[in-house]
């Protein structure tokens, strides 16, 4: 089950609005970010925390993301095949920046395949640390 989650983070590019005051960067997010997963509910399990470039495209997968400008905030849905064909999994991010190098949101995850399927919802908490 792992091998699904390691694409996870790799597909989106994240931006929305807080309380504090900065310069809205979507569209135009680049650079390496840690990712830390908080398990919410779900038979998927508990996610590690990951280390990530952005943008990054995965091959074999399919997006759709909705940039949300006057929100600063971006919606993404992204399909992939299984390694071995035989199944699907996709995820949904709903991500907002908080600040100029943070961004907070939530996801949504679907594994289908003949022998481990689950789905589970977590609240990602990104932070940059590096160009």
């Amino acid at each position: 089950m792992k091998y699904f989650f390691v694409l996870l983070t790799l597909t989106f590019v994240s931006c929305g609005h807080m309380d504090d005051m900065f310069e809205c960067t979507i569209g135009d997010l680049q650079g390496v970010y840690t990712a830390h997963y908080t398990y919410v509910s779900g038979t998927c399990g508990y996610l590690n925390s990951e280390t990530v470039r952005f943008p990054t495209t995965v091959p074999g997968c399919s997006s759709k993301r909705v940039y949300l400008a006057d929100t600063c905030s971006l919606l993404t849905n992204t399909v992939c095949e299984t390694k071995d064909g035989q199944g699907y999994y996709s995820f949904n991010f709903d991500m907002g920046q908080t600040t100029t190098i943070t961004f907070k949101g939530s996801l949504s995850l679907e594994v289908v395949h003949p022998t481990d399927s689950c789905f589970g919802l977590y609240i990602i908490n990104m932070h940059k640390v590096s160009d």
